[in-house]
């Protein structure tokens, strides 16, 4: 009988091993009744856990036609989350900067030296220190804090404005830009003043206009790097948002962000994003032993998303998790009939079934036994 309570208490354990939270990638260098679930952070505060889409993104999505690069900036500090006051300054700012790039048109008719003038215009004007978890618009424009996805983002609307045929590129933790210049494309790693076309030499020059010496960016060379459009790379902000909402405990704002990047850049990447926070929100619910709470919360996400990630087998664990956690306090007739019912519906493995049945046989002749009745537990057991 010992190892059957062992049992009990150890397939909750091992469900909650298998609810170690899942890292989102960093990129840094339909509305039902259960999307109103609620969520506590501590003793005393509940937030909402949101599941269907921020209805701002609509709006965002009609005015963004792709080529307009004061939308693409739009979208992009909205995401950022900022204030109504620093949202207007922001915007204020890009449309500044967009007006100067439409003049470098003019002033550099060559493409690749328009290239290089957006670059330098971005960090002599706007972008001061690199700060790796900085992924805002806003704290571009205004602050002058940026990491590679705002600066990339900001390249790409400039370039844009400017003329240039460009679009990002990411790679598992980088973001960069790509300007076509006749028949090839140049990289351009947008958080270095000289990342313009990396892998040329670029010359320092005195104040008399004298070569004093030279610098070399190094290219940006990964095998998993792929293309991306506007829609993409102002995904990432979110992603990075939601990420670092995660490792403050925040896992239900880091849902809601997924969700919305899912419903702005619908992909696989996006959806297998929002499997993945849903997945450690879920853990939130189940390692609490809020099994019904957790099972409501899977099982609304997969009533608009589908099956994602491990949220099926995941929920098949935690109806049995929830009916072992039970077992130790329901009545053994009981427990036998819920241990049999649950595996004749599929509910519970084979391996589960014997263990918890075991278990509530077990706790059934031990009442018998301490009634008075001549049983041996453990041989019933065994036959």
């Amino acid at each position: 009988m010992r190892q059957s309570r062992f049992y009990i208490s150890g397939l909750i354990a091992i469900l909650q091993y298998m609810l170690a939270t899942i890292p989102g990638r960093r990129f840094f260098v339909i509305a039902i009744a259960a999307a109103h679930l609620t969520l506590p952070l501590c003793a005393q505060e509940e937030i909402p856990v949101r599941i269907t889409a921020d209805p701002t993104l609509t709006s965002l999505a009609q005015a963004d036609s792709g080529s307009d690069p004061l939308a693409i900036l739009t979208a992009g500090i909205y995401f950022s989350g900022t204030d109504e006051t620093r949202a207007r300054h922001a915007t204020t700012y890009a449309s500044s900067a967009l007006d100067y790039a439409r003049t470098l048109m003019d002033a550099y008719p060559e493409p690749y030296a328009r290239g290089q003038a957006i670059l330098a215009y971005l960090h002599g004007t706007w972008l001061k220190r690199y700060v790796e978890t900085e992924t805002t618009i806003d704290s571009a424009l205004i602050d002058g804090r940026y990491n590679c996805v705002s600066s990339s983002i900001l390249y790409l609307a400039l370039a844009l404005a400017a003329g240039l045929d460009v679009h990002g590129v990411v790679t598992p933790d980088h973001a960069l830009c790509a300007v076509r210049i006749g028949e090839q494309w140049v990289d351009v790693e947008t958080t270095n003043p000289l990342g313009f076309d990396p892998g040329t030499k670029k010359e320092f020059h005195d104040s008399f206009g004298r070569v004093t010496g030279y610098s070399y960016v190094p290219p940006s060379d990964s095998a998993k790097r792929r293309d991306a459009d506007f829609h993409h790379m102002n995904a990432l902000i979110l992603w990075n948002r939601a990420n670092l909402f995660e490792r403050s405990g925040k896992f239900a704002q880091a849902l809601a962000l997924s969700v919305d990047a899912y419903a702005w850049y619908r992909s696989d990447e996006s959806l297998a994003h929002l499997a993945g926070r849903a997945h450690n929100l879920a853990a939130v619910y189940l390692n609490a032993r809020r099994w019904d709470d957790g099972i409501a919360f899977m099982e609304s996400v997969m009533a608009l998303y589908g099956p994602i990630g491990k949220l099926a087998e995941l929920t098949r664990q935690a109806r049995a998790a929830r009916l072992a956690d039970s077992l130790q306090t329901m009545d053994p007739a009981l427990a036998r009939t819920a241990v049999q019912n649950a595996w004749a519906s599929g509910q519970i493995s084979e391996s589960e079934y014997e263990t918890m049945y075991s278990y509530a046989l077990s706790q059934q002749a031990n009442k018998l036994f301490q009634a008075g009745f001549p049983v041996q537990p453990g041989i019933l057991i065994q036959k």
